[in-house]
C-alpha cells in the first residue's frame, strides 16, 4: 500500500505556525513576486481610499463579508485542466450516442412517440407553454428579494430585465417543466428515458448551484483573511507586531525555535479558513456522492435513508469533534467579522470589565491566535493560551485604539489648609492646563475640589495631544503644580491613610501677609509653548524596534523599571483612563 501524501493537504500546508518554515527559493522577478506586489498596492489603494471616504474597517458589521469583492481572481482553475478537457469530450461523445441510439430503436418499433390520448397531450404541452410565465415569475421573484434584502445592491444602479441570479434557478425550472411534459405527453417507454437524463441534468444544476453557495462561503472566508491582512500591513498595526515579535524572543535561537511562534501577524479570518475547509471538504464530498446516486439510477427513498442513515452516523461519530469545533469557529468567526483587536495589541480580558482586579483580569500582548486558543503575552512574559470556549464570554478592553491616555490625577491636601489657597492653587491648575499647546484644550479638562472627607482632594483630568507623552506631560503638570504649592506653603498628604492629617507646625500660616500670594508670582510656572516634549511611544521608549532586532538592541532602548514596554502595570492602569 503507497504511503499516505499529505503535501496537498490544508493542515500540512498551514499549520499552527509555532515552527519557521523553510521556504522555496524564488526567483526575484517570478509570477509570484508579481502577484505579492500587485496585493501590496492592491491593498495601499484601498487603505487610502477608506482614509478619503473618512470610512473604518471596524463596526460594518455584516459589511465586512462584502470583502469577497477585492480577492484577486484565481488563475485558471477547474475549468482550464485536462479533466475538463476530458470532461467535454465525454459529453460530446455520450449524448450524441445516446440520442443515436435511442432514435435507431424507436425506429424500429410500431410505437408512436406521443400518446394518443389527446388528455395527455393537452396536459403535456400545458407544461411547455407554462415554461415562459414560470420563468418570468423566477426572475421577479429574485428580483424583488434582491432590491429588498441584498442591502449592499440597493445602490446598484445597473438595469437588467433577467436578473444574473435568477438563470440557474430558471433553467432548473424548466427542466422540472420539461421532465413532467414528458411523462405526460409521451409514450412510456421513451418518456421513462427522457426523465432519466433530464434527472441527471437537474442533479448537476442542484449540484451546481450547492458548489456555488460553499465556493461563495469560501470566498466570504478567503475575503475577511484578504482584508485582515491589508491591514497587517499598515503602519500601525506592524509596529505593534513588530514590538510583540522583539519582546517574545529570548535571543537563542535554540529556545526561540521551540517556544515561540514564528509569526506575529495571524488573523483569525486565516485559522478559520483551516477550520472552514473540513466542511467545505466534506460539503463537497456529500454533494457529489449523492449526485452519483442519482445517476446509478436509485430510488427517491433509497437516497432519503441514505442521507438520513448519513447524518446518524456523522452525528453519533462526530459529535465530541463538532462540540468542540463549534465554538471555537463562533469565536473566530467573530474575531474575524468584529475585528476587536489584531495580533499585537494590547488588551485586558475579563469577565466583568473591571481594569483594576489582577486577579480577574489578564493584561498583555496578543502575540497569536490558533485554531483552539487565543494567545497572550502578559507583563510578567508569561504565555497564556486562552481557549476560544472561554475567550468568548469574556469582555475585551483594546488599550492600542487609544488616540491618547487620559491624565487622571487625585492630590490630597491637608484640611487644616486655608480653602482660599487651596482654592487659590485649583485655580492655578486650571491656569496651567489651559496655557498648555500639548494638552486637548476641545476635549474634558477638569482640575476642581472634589472631596473633602479625607482633606481636601483635588482632581484633575486632562488628554494629551495626539503624539505627547502621557507620562511626560503628567510628569510637567506634577513639578509645576508642587512648586506652586510649595511656595504657598500649602501640605499635601497622601490619599491612602485612615487619617491624612499634618502635623501642627505644618500647617499653611494664615498671616494676612502671606495668607494668599498674587497669582502673578505663578506666571513663571505657566507652560512654555516652545517648550514641547518630544513625540513618540513614551519618555523611556522612543521608538519601536526594528523587525529581526535582537533582544540586547531591544533592551538597550527601554527603560530598566517596570514600565519598560512603554506602558503601565496593569495595577496602575486606573491611572491613566
Amino acid at each position: 500500500m503507497a504511503p499516505l501524501c499529505l503535501s496537498c493537504c490544508p493542515w500540512r500546508q498551514h499549520g499552527e505556525p509555532l515552527l519557521p518554515r523553510a521556504q522555496p527559493r524564488v526567483e526575484p522577478m517570478n509570477l509570484g513576486s508579481r502577484m505579492r506586489s500587485d496585493s501590496e498596492t492592491s491593498a495601499t489603494r484601498r487603505i487610502q481610499a477608506l482614509i478619503e471616504e473618512s470610512s473604518s474597517v471596524l463596526n460594518r458589521g455584516l459589511g465586512a463579508l462584502k470583502s469577497s469583492h477585492h480577492i484577486q481572481p484565481e488563475q485558471g482553475g477547474t475549468w482550464c485542466s485536462p479533466a475538463a478537457f476530458l470532461l467535454i469530450l465525454g459529453v460530446l461523445i455520450t449524448f450524441p450516442s445516446a440520442i443515436s441510439l435511442e432514435i435507431y430503436y424507436f425506429s424500429l418499433t410500431e410505437e408512436t412517440f406521443l400518446k394518443p390520448d389527446p388528455q395527455s397531450r393537452s396536459n403535456g404541452l400545458a407544461r411547455v407553454v407554462a415554461m415562459p410565465l414560470t420563468c418570468a415569475a423566477v426572475n421577479f421573484l429574485i428580483v424583488h428579494i434582491r432590491k429588498t434584502t441584498f442591502w449592499w445592491d440597493r445602490n446598484d444602479a445597473r438595469c437588467c430585465c433577467c436578473d444574473p441570479l435568477a438563470l440557474w434557478p430558471m433553467f432548473l425550472a424548466v427542466l422540472v417543466l420539461g421532465r413532467s411534459a414528458c411523462l405526460k405527453a409521451i409514450n412510456e417507454n421513451p418518456a421513462d428515458k427522457i426523465a432519466f437524463y433530464i434527472e441527471a441534468v437537474i442533479a448537476l444544476v442542484c449540484l451546481k448551484m450547492y458548489y456555488a453557495l460553499l465556493d461563495q462561503i469560501n470566498a466570504i472566508i478567503k475575503g475577511m483573511a484578504n482584508e485582515q491582512d491589508m491591514i497587517n500591513k499598515t503602519p500601525p498595526v506592524r509596529k505593534m507586531q513588530g514590538l510583540v515579535r522583539n519582546i517574545t524572543r529570548s535571543g537563542r535561537p535554540e529556545k526561540d525555535v521551540v517556544y515561540c511562534f514564528a509569526n506575529t501577524n495571524t488573523v483569525p479570518a486565516e485559522v478559520l479558513s483551516y477550520v472552514w475547509w473540513l466542511y467545505y471538504f466534506v460539503g463537497k464530498v456529500s454533494g457529489a456522492g449523492i449526485t452519483f446516486v442519482v445517476f446509478m439510477g436509485v430510488s427517491n427513498s433509497v437516497i432519503g435513508h441514505f442521507l438520513l442513515g448519513g447524518i446518524a452516523l456523522s452525528a453519533a461519530t462526530a459529535s465530541g469533534f463538532l462540540f468542540e469545533l463549534g465554538p471555537n469557529t463562533l469565536s473566530l468567526f467573530r474575531l474575524s467579522l468584529n475585528k476587536p483587536f489584531y495580533v499585537g495589541d494590547l488588551v485586558t480580558l475579563n469577565i466583568n470589565g473591571a481594569m483594576d482586579s489582577p486577579t480577574t483580569s489578564i493584561m498583555g500582548f496578543v502575540e497569536n491566535i490558533t485554531m483552539m486558543y487565543v494567545v497572550v503575552r502578559n507583563f510578567e512574559m508569561k504565555q497564556t493560551w486562552i481557549p476560544h470556549k472561554s475567550f468568548s464570554g469574556m469582555i475585551i478592553q483594546n488599550w492600542t485604539r487609544r488616540p491618547s491616555k487620559t491624565v487622571l490625577l487625585n492630590i490630597g491636601i491637608s484640611c487644616r489648609c486655608p480653602v482660599k489657597k487651596v482654592k487659590q492653587l485649583a485655580d492655578f491648575g486650571m491656569r496651567w492646563i489651559q496655557a498648555s499647546p500639548e494638552i486637548q484644550q476641545a476635549n474634558y479638562r477638569k482640575c476642581h475640589i472634589t472631596k473633602v472627607g479625607n482633606g481636601y482632594n483635588i482632581e484633575v483630568i486632562f488628554l494629551p495631544s495626539i503624539g505627547v507623552s502621557h507620562r511626560g506631560i503628567r510628569q510637567k503638570f506634577l513639578v509645576a503644580f508642587m512648586t506652586a504649592g510649595e511656595r504657598m506653603q500649602i501640605p499635601f498628604v497622601p490619599l491612602l491613610i485612615n487619617q491624612n492629617f499634618c502635623d501642627e507646625n505644618c500647617t499653611a500660616p494664615q498671616n494676612s501677609a502671606s495668607y494668599v500670594i498674587d497669582s502673578s508670582k505663578f506666571d513663571d510656572l505657566l507652560p512654555d509653548p516652545e517648550d514641547r516634549l518630544p513625540k513618540g511611544v513614551g519618555l523611556g521608549f522612543r521608538q519601536f524596534p526594528e523587525e529581526h532586532a535582537n533582544l540586547a538592541e531591544v533592551a538597550a532602548q527601554l527603560v530598566p523599571t517596570g514600565a519598560a514596554l512603554g506602558f503601565q502595570a496593569p495595577e496602575r492602569a486606573n491611572e491613566s483612563v
